[in-house]
């Protein structure tokens, strides 16, 4: 699960299986907690370790009030270093949070999207920090005859200052930045920030931010299960989703899934799967749709793949991480710019699947990374597709079989990192020659033919030849041109001079 082990080790989030869970344990015991709760286990600086009950109340536990409906707690993801953790219930377990009290709303199996009655599953953070020390909290403002009805969380920065969650309650009237507000009853993504300095000193409070109303077939983006596809960048600032809704109020396609980016400094919202200078309609009615999930396998990856499950952690998959530099990568059938490939279905593979096209979006302009031209299959699809990326942007991987450097001189599907800063070197060519560098060395001076009669039998027939051969200048021709290059893309603003011939479609990138 997402940072259950923090970075170190030193710390481990656990969840001891409660009682009410007999299909797992088979029956019950008086070991067993009477629902699933929340521990973490701490290695201690001098020596030893200890447990720590995480998801018990902060005033009385409810196995000491058999009256109060116990809940089970539902892990949502941690800090990478451990400082914090995120959980899910619909018990309330501090000030400030609802209760309910509907048993079948105990967050068990359904999770909390599956809640019906008011309440539905509260947010709360442990935060092992001096300031702001045990539980709290996440999701406040709702009305307390509602309460936050959160949903389930789309994700967790890695520093824990930055949560993504849903919730069905209006938990603020502020607007966001296209001028809407949460709307109750609808499900509404949020942001809980807590605010640091630039010394690392945090608030011990958090901050309520309406991002967006999603639609209710964006549920994947709250999935309880950790293979949500959503990304956010190690300090939370953006956060990149899909969503089939038109969030924008642009007049798209609904339905069909798009790539937004939303920027936490800005509170700013765009679209990321756009057209080149408003190719295509500027996207606004795709066919097929966009994905930003990548398989744990480095090939076949295709629009629909929307999970890490094949992982051991969904932290360390390559892309997990939105990059810190507002770039945004992505992959979809729909041709954005006019290099790419537009709807072109892999007529060798028996699902049919659309053959994608790399993209990167970034500060408003999207390119092309991979050349639109590869129409190849392999067994698992199309040989073209998406891999992961740095979280720094400055590097993005993908497949292809077609050949982008003169390195590659086969027809293999092939890994490649599309490279800010240039890939290989080209490799060295032959300098034209002009005039007498034209000509080659001389030859050799041959060795005096000896006289027939000496060097062959008396049999031999053949005339003797002593006569010297006269030398010659050689006229030596340079290598072949290399094949024309591709098409390249639009200038990128961040131009960066390529240090090898093997231009991929992008121009501030080189592949390698």
């Amino acid at each position: 699960m997402y940072n259950a082990v923090s970075g170190t080790g030193a710390r481990v989030f656990f969840t001891a299986t409660g009682r009410d869970d007999h299909e797992c344990l088979g029956g019950s015991s008086s070991i067993e907690p009477p629902v699933d709760e929340l521990f973490a286990r701490e290695e201690l600086p001098k020596g030893g370790s200890v447990t720590i009950p995480i998801s018990e109340e902060s005033f009385t536990h409810c196995s000491e009030a058999p009256s109060i409906p116990c809940a089970d707690a539902n892990f949502e993801g941690a800090a990478r270093d451990g400082s914090s953790v995120f959980f899910t219930s619909t018990q309330k377990l501090s000030a400030g949070a609802s209760e309910d009290s509907a048993s079948a709303d105990s967050a068990s199996v359904g999770g909390c999207s599956q809640t019906t009655e008011p309440g539905g599953c509260n947010l709360y953070e442990y935060d092992f920090q001096p300031v702001g020390h045990g539980l709290s909290v996440v999701a406040t403002g709702a009305p307390e005859s509602e309460g936050p009805q959160v949903q389930g969380v789309a994700r967790i920065s890695e520093n824990g200052t930055h949560v993504y969650f849903v919730a069905k309650g209006a938990l603020t009237q502020a607007p966001n930045g296209l001028g809407q507000k949460a709307k109750a009853g609808q499900d509404n993504l949020y942001l809980s920030v807590r605010e640091c300095s630039s010394e690392g000193v945090c608030a011990s409070s958090r901050r309520i931010v309406f991002v967006t109303t999603l639609a209710s077939s964006d549920r994947e983006v709250w999935s309880q299960r950790d293979e949500r596809p959503v990304l956010a960048s190690r300090d939370g600032r953006f956060l990149v989703f899909t969503s089939g809704a038109d969030l924008l109020g642009e007049g798209i396609t609904t339905g069909v899934r798009q790539v937004f980016q939303y920027n936490a400094s800005t509170n700013t919202l765009v679209r990321a799967s756009i057209g080149q200078d408003g190719y295509n309609n500027n996207g606004k009615t795709p066919v097929y749709g966009a994905a930003i999930t990548i398989s744990s396998a480095p090939y076949g990856s295709r629009t629909t793949d929307n999970t890490y499950s094949a992982s051991d952690s969904p932290a360390a998959e390559p892309g997990i991480l939105a990059p810190e530099d507002g770039a945004v990568f992505f992959q979809s059938a729909d041709a954005l710019t006019p290099q790419a490939l537009a709807d072109q279905v892999d007529q060798h593979d028996l699902t049919h699947e659309p053959i994608p096209n790399i993209y990167e979006y970034r500060a408003g302009k999207v390119y092309l990374i991979s050349d639109g031209l590869d129409t190849s299959s392999i067994v698992e699809g199309s040989s073209v597709g998406l891999i992961g990326w740095s979280a720094s942007g400055d590097d993005v991987f993908f497949t292809t079989a077609d050949a982008l450097v003169p390195q590659d001189t086969d027809t293999q599907q092939d890994i490649y990192d599309a490279h800010v800063g240039g890939g290989f070197p080209a490799p060295a060519s032959a300098p034209i020659c002009t005039a007498d560098g034209c000509h080659g060395m001389l030859a050799p001076a041959p060795s005096i033919m000896m006289p027939g009669s000496i060097t062959q039998t008396p049999e031999a027939s053949q005339p003797a030849t002593s006569a010297p051969i006269k030398p010659q200048r050689i006229k030596t021709k340079g290598k072949p041109k290399a094949r024309k290059k591709k098409k390249r893309n639009a200038r990128h603003p961040r131009h960066v001079k390529a240090r090898n011939a093997g231009h991929i479609g992008h121009p501030g990138r080189s592949a390698r």
